[in-house]
């Protein structure tokens, strides 16, 4: 019995000196981790992605038409109804066309007396572009 007590307690001592040692390295990494300086998480470089964020928050004039551009990009605060022709290009068929990127077109045209804001990638083909069916239309 002598020797399993023995036994006993220098594994409960070899137990606690374990403990011990965790506790030590466990408070050592908890130190040098509030210590060190954290990396900062990278930042997406979206002005990469997009090259200019401006034509999306502002119409601008198709360039695949002959008018004159708008001269101001600065949005204004009251909504043009209807909008002189001399100022925005129209197309053959009476629509306001105008580009978001340089695939994607937002059209403005009247159907059956409603208006009809059609929003559409579109590809090139023959040197003209054409509409993709990957869009969406909306009316009032």
């Amino acid at each position: 019995k002598n020797s399993d007590l023995i036994k006993d307690k220098s594994i409960k001592k070899l137990r606690d000196e374990a403990e011990k040692l965790a506790e030590e390295a466990l408070q050592d990494m908890l130190k040098s981790e509030n210590s060190s300086p954290k990396p900062k998480p990278k930042k997406r470089d979206l002005k990469s992605k997009y090259k200019s964020t401006q034509n999306t928050l502002h119409l601008t004039p198709s360039p695949s038409n002959t008018a004159s551009p708008n001269p101001s990009n600065s949005p204004s605060s009251t909504p043009l109804p209807n909008p002189p022709s001399s100022k925005f290009p129209t197309e053959s068929d009476g629509s306001i066309k105008f580009a978001v990127t340089t695939k994607k077109f937002v059209k403005t045209k009247k159907f059956r007396g409603k208006l009809y804001v059609d929003f559409r990638n579109y590809f090139e083909k023959d040197g003209s572009m054409l509409p993709t069916k990957k869009g969406i239309a909306l009316d009032e």
